[in-house]
């Protein structure tokens, strides 16, 4: 069943999730991808293998912040500069950028 809130986006029926894959922000504060909330208050990671399509537990982290690390990094290794992460990280400079001519 989907619903429309305010903003006029798509939910899925999941608390925090959008149709699409996006990550909203939930009543209990921020979402990050990847990281679950226990009932004893410590995050757990994990993330999906493309390949093999099994769950790669991450572990347990005492912050939210430090489980989507995790994630993130573990999403680098396995998708690349192209995988969808929590945090926004600065591309590596292209070398053929147009500043590189500049310092030649």
């Amino acid at each position: 069943m989907e619903e429309v809130n305010h903003n006029n986006k798509k939910y899925n029926g999941k608390r925090g999730a959008v149709a699409g894959g996006a990550v909203q922000p939930s009543k209990e504060g921020m979402r990050y991808r990847g990281v679950r909330r226990r009932p004893w208050g410590r995050y757990a990671a994990e993330i999906r293998d493309p390949q093999s399509k099994e769950r790669r537990w991450l572990g347990t982290f005492d912050t939210a912040e430090q489980a989507a690390c995790a994630y993130d990094i573990a999403a680098r290794a396995m998708r690349g500069l192209k995988a969808r992460t929590n945090f926004h990280y600065p591309s590596i400079p292209n070398p053929n950028h147009a500043w590189s001519s500049f310092f030649n």
